[in-house]
C-alpha cells in the first residue's frame, strides 16, 4: 500500500511459505491472492495468473465463497488487462451475483476499484455488449464461474466461452 512492491512481494512470499509449512490452507489462499496482486504491480503477469489460479482453486475447495468472489474479481482485472473485456464483464457479473447470494458487500476501498473495472469493461465493449456479458456471468453458478476462470487462466488468458 506504500508503493514498495518489491518489499511487499518479499514479505508475501515469506507469509506464503509460513502458511504452507503450517498446513494453513486458508491463509495460504490469502497469501497467494495477495502475492498475485503484488506480481501484477511488478508487471509479472505470468506469476499473477498462476497465483490467482491456485488461490481460486484452494478457496473453491475450502468452500470459501467470500474468498472465491475476491479471486474472481482479481481475475476479472487480469482479463481486462489482457484485453478480454467480455470475459472480464462475465466474471464481474458472476462475482456480483455471488456477493448478493452470500450477503458480502464490497469494502469502501473495493467500491472504487469495482467502479473502475465496470467502467473500463463497459467502455471497451459498449454498454449493450457489457450488459449482455455481465448478465451471462450473473447466470453462472459459483462452480461454473470458478471452472470458467480456471479454464481461462489455463488457456493463457483465452476461453472459448468468453467469445474472444
Amino acid at each position: 500500500m506504500r508503493g514498495d512492491r518489491l518489499a511487499a512481494r518479499t514479505l508475501l512470499e515469506e507469509a506464503l511459505a509460513i502458511s504452507r509449512d503450517l498446513g494453513d490452507v486458508r491463509n495460504t489462499s490469502i497469501s497467494l491472492l495477495n502475492l498475485g496482486i503484488a506480481a501484477r504491480g511488478c508487471g509479472d503477469h505470468s506469476a499473477e495468473r498462476s497465483l490467482f489460479a491456485e488461490a481460486l482453486a484452494l478457496r473453491s475447495r475450502l468452500g470459501n465463497r467470500p474468498g472465491v468472489v475476491d479471486a474472481l474479481e482479481e481475475i476479472s482485472r487480469l482479463a481486462s488487462a489482457k484485453g478480454d473485456s467480455r470475459f472480464a464483464a462475465q466474471l464481474l457479473g458472476a462475482a456480483e451475483r455471488l456477493r448478493e447470494e452470500i450477503g458480502q458487500p464490497r469494502s469502501p476501498a473495493a467500491r472504487g476499484w469495482h467502479a473502475e473495472d465496470v467502467a473500463a469493461a463497459s467502455a471497451a465493449l459498449g454498454e449493450q455488449t457489457f450488459a449482455q456479458a455481465r448478465a451471462e456471468g450473473m447466470e453462472m453458478s459459483w462452480e461454473e464461474a470458478v471452472d470458467s476462470a480456471l479454464r481461462w487462466i489455463a488457456g493463457g488468458g483465452a476461453d472459448s466461452s468468453s467469445g474472444q
